[in-house]
């Protein structure tokens, strides 16, 4: 979990939180682009804090989980790179929500296997098997937020891109991502 720092009041940037978690909750995903030293980060861990997601999610914060992956820590740019990275954050944030509390262990198995054999398809299937227990087996809602995306996806290979697509459609209305890119995807 990142460093929240200074506290600020609920009604920070209500008019970008307002319209992203509407996002979030409508299961769509979406973008927040701006330059860098504009304030990225401190929305991010804004939105990140409990009393926050609380006010906007309400009667569903309980059920939404939102995974923050910060694509400095991508081991390399590659599918396997990608699914290992979701795997670990997975495993990280297993702790902090009650329903994930017993999956961890299994969760953090999956991501073990995953690191040992460097393997881009087995990773693949290892992150598809943990969205199948933590969407399908426990109800829950993921918004998987990708911070300094834009190196990835420059660098990323299209594969790996389209396998992100392809976990969205299979657990549409409860995976979605939130992109938080310095620059628009179509100029990268």
């Amino acid at each position: 979990m990142p460093e929240i720092g200074p506290e600020h009041p609920i009604t920070y940037r209500q008019e970008l939180m307002a319209p992203l978690f509407k996002k979030i909750l409508a299961r769509e995903s979406c973008a927040v682009i701006g330059a860098a030293s504009m304030g990225k980060s401190r929305v991010l861990q804004f939105l990140l804090r409990y009393d926050v997601r609380t006010h906007y999610l309400a009667d569903a914060a309980d059920t939404t989980v939102l995974l923050w992956l910060d694509c400095n820590r991508i081991a390399e740019f590659t599918a396997w790179g990608l699914h290992e990275l979701i795997l670990t954050t997975m495993v990280e944030a297993s702790g902090e929500w009650v329903a994930t509390k017993d999956l961890r262990e299994p969760l953090n198995q999956l991501r073990k296997e995953a690191i040992l054999a460097q393997n881009g398809l087995l990773a693949q299937r290892h992150v598809e098997l943990a969205l199948q227990m933590l969407c399908q087996e426990q109800g829950l809602q993921l918004c998987l937020i990708f911070d300094e995306f834009d190196e990835a996806y420059r660098s990323l290979p299209s594969q790996a891109l389209a396998s992100l697509r392809a976990l969205r459609d299979r657990h549409k209305y409860q995976l979605n991502y939130v992109l938080f890119l310095r620059d628009h995807p179509a100029q990268l």
